[in-house]
């Protein structure tokens, strides 16, 4: 946070006031510094977990294709299709693990970073400016507020993934 508000030249030691949309700038390059790597990193194995569940029916019906009509078929091709059914399955198992994984830490890390601002912010707040604001509000900014947002992460890479799996079926 504070890189940022001085990348934008803003003075922290001045306690100078940061305009509303510089600190949702700030805000979102903050947390795009937390976590866009990783958050990125996850949306890459989103898409190779997805693939690999359109793989899975492909080579199952490959090993269907081969049992049915095993007179004209080495034997061999339904072995290799079984293991390639069983790889899939475990990369499948993998990718999703990791996945899950990295959304997790990347709204755990959101939140933390959220909640610690909030509080340190909270703690700064002259009297006058307590009094505007009720310690309901306060608390509510600390942990439902950051909690939203560390659940929005775990879901985020749904919006942009429902529609490759809907065009991948189709």
């Amino acid at each position: 946070w504070v890189e940022q508000v001085k990348k934008k030249g803003f003075d922290l030691e001045k306690d100078q006031v940061i305009p509303a949309s510089s600190a949702y700038d700030i805000l979102f390059a903050t947390l795009k510094a937390c976590a866009g790597r990783r958050f990125v990193k996850a949306g890459v194995i989103k898409m190779l977990n997805t693939v690999l569940q359109f793989v899975q029916p492909v080579l199952f019906n490959q090993l269907l294709t081969t049992i049915q009509e095993i007179d004209t078929r080495e034997v061999y091709e339904g072995y290799m299709y079984a293991g390639l059914l069983t790889v899939s399955m475990l990369a499948k198992a993998l990718t999703e693990s990791n996945y899950f994984f990295d959304v997790w830490r990347v709204g755990w890390q959101l939140r933390s970073a959220l909640t610690t601002a909030v509080y340190r912010k909270a703690l700064r707040l002259s009297m006058a400016a307590r009094q505007t604001k009720t310690l309901g509000e306060i608390v509510n900014l600390m942990q439902l507020d950051s909690t939203k947002i560390e659940l929005f992460m775990t879901q985020a890479h749904l919006l942009w993934d429902g529609l490759f799996q809907i065009a991948g079926y189709m």
